[in-house]
C-alpha cells in the first residue's frame, strides 16, 4: 500500500518470480487473477482492485505473462466461465518487468509493460494509477450525479411551477386526508390548482406552499407525507383565500357564458345566486369550471 503526492491510496499485488515457476504454474496464476478480477474477490477489503506487479527475469516472460492474463482476462469479459461478474474485469489492471533480481529499480525506473503490452516505458505510478482510475472516474461520475440531484432539488424547492408540473406527470392528484384537512371547498380548490397548466398568480403560489407541506419533504419524491401535516393558520387563509379567487372565477365564466348564450340546464344549475361555498352544495359546484374553458367545453355547458 502506498501514497502518491496527491495523498491517494495506491495498492498493488506482488509476484516474484525468479525464472523457477513452470508456464503451466504461470498459466494457473494468470486464471486465478482473472477469476479474482471477474468475481470482485476485492470489494470486501478493497475500494478498488489492487494492481498486479509481476517481476520476473527477462522480458520475454513479463510479456508471456501478461499476455496470457489478457486472454483469460478477454475471455471472461465476453462470456467466460465468470460472466455474471465480468464487469468488473474492467477494473484490473496489471504491470511486468524484468527486474526480479534488482527490484528496487522497477521503484524508480520506466521499465514496466501493462496489459496493452504497449512496448514498456511504463513507471510504477503508472501501474497503481491506472488500477486505481476505474474508482476516482466512478467516485467522480457518482459526485456529477449526486450534484445534479441536488441541483433538481434545489430548483423544485424555488420553482412551484416546476415541481407542479414533475407531480402532474407522476399523476398525484389532491384528493386524499391531507388535502381534505382544508374542508371540501379548499380540497376542491387544491385539486384545481394542482390540475391546472396556466401560470400561477400571487394568490395560488401561495395556497401551493401550503399544499408543499402535506407533501414529501424531497420534491423529488412526488407523493404526500406518510401522515397528513395539521395545516397553520396561514396554511388554511392561502387555501381558503384561493377558493374565493376560484369561485369568483367561476361565477365570472358562467355569466359570461349566460350573457352569450342563456341559461341553459347546466348554467341554471350552477348560476352564481346558487353557489355559496360555506353549503355543503354549494362547495360541491367549485368543478373544472374554475379554469379556462376551450370552445368545446364552452358548448357543452351552453
Amino acid at each position: 500500500e502506498l501514497h502518491d503526492d496527491e495523498g491517494r491510496g495506491l495498492l498493488a499485488f506482488v509476484e516474484l518470480d525468479l525464472g523457477t515457476m513452470s508456464h503451466t504454474r504461470l498459466k494457473v496464476k494468470a486464471g486465478c487473477y482473472a477469476a479474482y478480477a471477474a468475481h470482485a474477490a476485492w470489494v470486501e477489503r478493497y475500494a478498488f482492485c489492487p494492481c498486479l506487479l509481476f517481476l520476473t527475469t527477462t522480458e520475454a516472460r513479463a510479456l508471456a505473462f501478461l499476455k496470457k492474463l489478457a486472454t483469460l482476462l478477454e475471455k471472461d469479459g465476453r462470456g467466460g466461465v465468470y460472466d455474471h461478474r465480468a464487469e468488473n474485469v474492467s477494473w484490473f489492471a496489471a504491470g511486468a518487468c524484468a527486474m526480479a533480481r534488482t527490484p528496487q529499480r522497477g521503484l524508480c525506473e520506466p521499465c514496466w509493460d501493462d496489459l496493452t503490452v504497449s512496448g514498456g516505458g511504463l513507471s510504477l505510478l503508472d501501474c497503481l494509477r491506472a488500477a486505481r482510475a476505474p474508482y476516482d472516474t466512478a467516485r467522480a461520475q457518482e459526485q456529477a450525479e449526486r450534484d445534479a440531484t441536488e441541483a433538481e432539488r434545489q430548483r423544485l424547492h424555488r420553482d412551484p411551477h416546476a415541481r407542479r408540473a414533475l407531480l402532474q406527470e407522476h399523476r398525484l392528484y389532491a384528493r386524499c386526508e391531507h388535502v381534505e384537512q382544508f374542508g371540501t371547498p379548499g380540497a376542491l380548490a387544491l385539486e384545481l390548482l394542482l390540475a391546472s397548466t396556466e401560470p400561477m398568480e400571487e394568490v395560488e403560489r401561495a395556497a401551493f406552499v401550503a399544499l408543499a407541506h402535506q407533501l414529501d419533504p424531497d420534491p423529488l419524491e412526488t407523493q404526500f407525507a406518510p401522515e397528513p401535516v395539521p395545516p397553520t393558520p396561514a396554511d388554511r387563509e392561502a387555501v381558503r383565500r384561493l377558493a374565493e379567487v376560484y369561485r369568483a372565477r367561476h361565477d365570472r365564466r358562467i355569466s359570461e357564458l349566460a350573457r352569450r348564450h342563456g341559461f341553459g340546464p347546466k348554467l341554471r344549475r350552477h348560476r352564481p345566486s346558487d353557489l355559496d361555498l360555506r353549503s355543503p352544495a354549494g362547495s360541491g359546484l367549485l368543478d373544472r369550471a374554475a379554469v379556462p374553458f376551450g370552445d368545446e367545453q364552452e358548448e357543452q355547458w351552453s
